[in-house]
């Protein structure tokens, strides 16, 4: 799924793997996203496609998708994926 979030002036193109749930993350994990987006663009060239989030609030405790421990399964954690990214960057 590709998105956008427009901050700070600039838009940061990102995808999504299939089954990603960004609803359940916190307020703050939830603002502090298009920040991360945004640096993100800024240093791998803003009009460049390559970030996807893999994982974010997927699952419930127990059932094997993240360690037992995880943040994830309260909204505090994502993983990032960017080997997507022009390697000539």
């Amino acid at each position: 799924m590709k998105v956008s979030i427009h901050e700070m002036h600039m838009e940061a193109k990102f995808s999504m793997k299939d089954g990603v749930d960004i609803t359940r993350l916190t307020k703050p994990m939830q603002e502090a996203l298009p920040h991360i987006i945004a640096v993100w663009a800024l240093v791998f060239n803003k009009d460049q496609d390559g970030l996807t989030i893999t994982s974010a609030a997927e699952g419930e405790r127990g059932d094997g998708v993240h360690k037992e421990t995880s943040l994830h399964y309260t909204g505090n954690a994502i993983d990032l994926r960017t080997m997507d990214i022009d390697k000539k960057n």
